[in-house]
């Protein structure tokens, strides 16, 4: 029920005051948001026996609120924890792509049923999550946080073999140039 109400209000509030989260955006590493998501998610991990891995250039910079994009990212390995066995892997990447940093969170899990996958961001999804213990809002909660960073999120998945769930979002213009920098 805590998780619920939890959830609940942070998608009430990315909802309603969208803006305010742009309010919030300063300049960050997304490597660091990345580790930090990772080291929120080690406990479970270790107990699944799963490797988290973190491949992320050090010079990626992004306007962002790091607190919001971290909750997502988190959202999407705990996502990825859940519909991964025992033994599996979870890779987190972030690269440059023309002006943009692609982050992708990749698990070769039970992957999402291609029935699913047209309302997987939409709140209350209880496909997959409500099976597991979740709130069906998580990934709600993601694609809220990515659309008030000006970004896109979107899933890749094969029933069986995993899933790739991938955020852009606009880099730092370099100083002095009007343009995101080119890749």
């Amino acid at each position: 029920m805590e998780a619920i109400t939890r959830d609940l209000l942070t998608l009430s509030g990315l909802e309603k005051q969208p803006e305010s989260v742009v309010r919030l955006i300063g300049r960050g590493s997304i490597r660091n948001v990345l580790l930090a998501a990772t080291k929120t998610c080690e406990r479970k991990a270790a107990n699944k026996q799963i490797e988290l891995s973190v491949n992320c250039a050090d010079d990626l910079v992004a306007p962002m609120s790091a607190p919001l994009l971290e909750l997502a990212i988190v959202n999407l390995i705990d996502n990825a924890l859940n519909h991964t066995d025992s033994g599996g892997g979870i890779l987190i990447t972030a690269t440059r792509e023309r002006g943009h940093a692609l982050i992708s969170v990749r698990d070769w899990g039970c992957g999402i049923e291609s029935r699913h996958l047209s309302r997987i961001f939409e709140r209350f999804e209880k496909a997959r999550s409500r099976n597991l213990g979740g709130t069906g809002s998580g990934l709600a909660i993601v694609k809220r946080i990515v659309l008030a960073h000006a970004g896109k999120v979107e899933v890749e998945s094969r029933f069986g073999k995993g899933s790739e769930f991938s955020i852009l979002i606009p880099l730092l213009k370099r100083p002095g140039n009007p343009f995101p920098t080119a890749c």
